[in-house]
């Protein structure tokens, strides 16, 4: 799950955050230490594998833009190798670029369940707003 607010350390690098509770460690004379250069290595190809444009994985997250820390929460979460990733967004752009499927949900309810290339971002943008004729209620 990626939550709206990221949940992500502002004053923590990229690559810290990619890793947050689960950093990778080696072990030099039976002692273990953080293997910083392991986790930047892996979280640079997670980034390079999104298509995120991040300028460095040693960079304090606070000093992104929005749509660059919503990049390291997708990063994160898909470290874990998930089968599925739920990302709630209303950045149509980041979600066509990681996401095989949308569900469009207005007033509780499913209104649009899609495959993203089925459809396109004007399609949801017209079920979001309500552009799309829904079933007439009967009295």
């Amino acid at each position: 799950m990626i939550y709206r607010d990221l949940a992500l350390s502002r004053m923590r690098d990229v690559a810290s955050n990619i890793f947050l509770g689960r950093e990778l460690t080696r072990s030099v004379l039976g002692l273990r230490f953080i293997d910083m250069g392991r986790m930047r290595s892996e979280a640079d190809a997670m980034i390079a594998r999104l298509g995120a444009r991040i300028p460095s994985v040693t960079q304090m997250t606070g000093q992104l833009s929005g749509g660059q820390q919503q990049s390291v929460a997708i990063a994160r979460a898909l470290t874990f190798n998930p089968k599925l990733v739920v990302l709630i967004s209303h950045r149509l752009t980041d979600v066509f670029s990681v996401c095989d499927r949308v569900v469009v949900l207005r007033q509780g309810q499913v209104i649009a369940d899609d495959a993203t290339r089925d459809t396109s971002m004007n399609a949801l943008v017209a079920h979001i707003v309500g552009a799309h004729s829904e079933p007439a209620l009967e009295e």
